[in-house]
């Protein structure tokens, strides 16, 4: 959390964060209040019930008491967080816009033509790792730019950024993440066709197949990638995947744990959607990094 003197961190260890984590943003509150209301009960309870004389109720009594204001603390922290968040939302209302605009875009809505609303962010001069976020992610979606849109974006971005994060363009463009369909600038890897993958592997779901313990209930309707992957390797029993596992242990138990590796970093939306995979055994995921998107456009900088 960040004040206006300094940071500090909040451990994120306690019942209630297991219960809110995976939720979709338009959850969270509400969990947050039913929590508020079954500890309001159980105060109630308590008051209404005192222990008797007997040393064992006592002990019974204390230790839920005890409970309870733990259960309290971690309501109020969580309730805190939710307030600060809310408030940055109303300081800065375009921000509550960027999960439409994200899905809108992954979904192909803009095609590669220039988005208004990303241009308006450019003029605004808005933050420019946020615009750049969504740039790649239209470019990656659409399979690379036409010329007249790349270089429309490019224009407005030098005019209201200048040359100190046109370097950060250009390592765009080298690391394959922005580049203009059949143009000059050679990624040094092979563009992704995130438009066929996310076809054939039914990213977008609809309404009823996105509802609370689904993969897709975190992103309210789709589905990454590297889930819908993992998915499928534990539907085909990891076959052409590249495992430690022999060939004369080809069953898991319940008893017995799977190791995913994901190089490059993970999300804590993904890992959101991977705990709602119902696995055969226990689920171990191991990666390089939590990332987010400003962390990854950073990262390039």
């Amino acid at each position: 959390m960040r004040s206006t003197d300094a940071a500090s961190e909040i451990p994120l260890h306690d019942p209630l964060f297991k219960l809110i984590r995976d939720l979709h943003i338009k959850d969270v509150g509400k969990q947050i209040g039913e929590t508020l209301v079954m500890l309001r009960d159980e105060r109630v309870r308590l008051k209404e019930n005192p222990p008797s004389d007997s040393l064992a109720e006592s002990k019974v009594f204390v230790r839920r008491l005890l409970d309870m204001q733990g259960s309290e603390k971690h309501a109020d922290t969580h309730t805190l967080i939710a307030e600060h968040l809310m408030s940055f939302i109303r300081d800065d209302l375009r921000y509550s816009t960027f999960p439409k605009l994200a899905i809108d875009i992954v979904q192909g809505e803009y095609g590669d033509r220039v988005i208004p609303q990303l241009e308006n962010l450019i003029l605004e001069a808005y933050n420019p790792l946020i615009v750049l976020r969504f740039i790649s992610l239209q470019c990656m979606v659409t399979g690379g730019f036409k010329n007249a849109t790349i270089s429309t974006y490019e224009r407005l971005f030098i005019q209201s950024y200048g040359g100190y994060y046109m370097s950060l363009w250009i390592k765009l463009q080298v690391t394959g993440l922005l580049w203009e369909r059949n143009g000059k600038i050679k990624c040094e890897y092979a563009p992704f066709d995130f438009q066929t993958a996310c076809h054939r592997m039914s990213c977008f779901v609809d309404e009823e197949h996105s509802a609370y313990g689904t993969t897709a209930y975190p992103y309210n309707g789709y589905v990454p990638l590297i889930v819908r992957y993992i998915e499928t390797g534990i539907r085909n029993n990891w076959r052409d995947w590249t495992t430690i596992q022999s060939d004369d242990h080809s069953t898991m138990s319940h008893g017995t744990y799977s190791i995913i590796f994901i190089i490059g970093g993970v999300t804590q939306a993904e890992l959101a959607c991977l705990r709602k995979i119902r696995f055969s055994n226990k689920l171990l995921v191991v990666s390089s990094a939590i990332i987010t998107g400003n962390k990854l456009i950073n990262s390039i900088q």
